[in-house]
């Protein structure tokens, strides 16, 4: 219980402030132009998050086939591989800074560690199920692709990552 008191902090902390980190204009590699089927793009198509990157949101993108099922189908598949996209970029983050800090405390007990990370990262899974939104859409008409942006309010995951701190307590 102590050790969980001390993980799930750490993981909020990571939550939070991912992005926060100052970064080499050499390590940016997102692209300042998009095209895709000799047609210009949003930036977000092309993985380019940053271009629409606003401090009370997070961002995720997918794209799926133009299916004979209509556009409606589509945009659901899209969607769903957008929210699993979100949901990994979360738990990579949750998972990576709650054992740093496990590290960093000397904390051995790899059990421990890692039932706390699967703890957080289920809750955050489940968050992005039921709190994204669709901001955006662009279709492909020449490669028969539609493509989707979603978007999280930091503010929900913060709240989620609060009620796993309390039942922890």
């Amino acid at each position: 219980m102590k050790l969980t008191k001390i993980i799930l902090p750490v993981a909020a902390a990571a939550v939070l402030f991912v992005g926060c980190g100052t970064k080499d204009p050499e390590a940016n590699l997102a692209p300042e132009k998009c095209e895709i089927s000799g047609v210009d793009a949003p930036l977000w198509v092309c993985g380019n998050l940053d271009s629409i990157s606003k401090g009370d949101k997070k961002y995720a993108s997918a794209s799926a086939p133009m299916s004979k099922l209509g556009r409606e189908f589509s945009r659901k598949q899209a969607l769903s591989k957008a929210r699993a996209n979100m949901a990994e970029d979360l738990k990579s983050d949750v998972i990576s800074q709650v054992q740093e800090e496990a590290a960093e405390r000397q904390i051995d007990d790899t059990v421990t560690v890692n039932r706390v990370s699967e703890q957080v990262t289920k809750q955050i899974a489940a968050l992005t199920l039921k709190g994204t939104s669709q901001a955006s859409s662009w279709e492909d008409k020449v490669g028969k692709e539609l493509y989707v942006l979603i978007s999280i309010p930091k503010s929900n995951i913060d709240t989620e990552i609060e009620k796993a701190f309390n039942s922890a307590n």
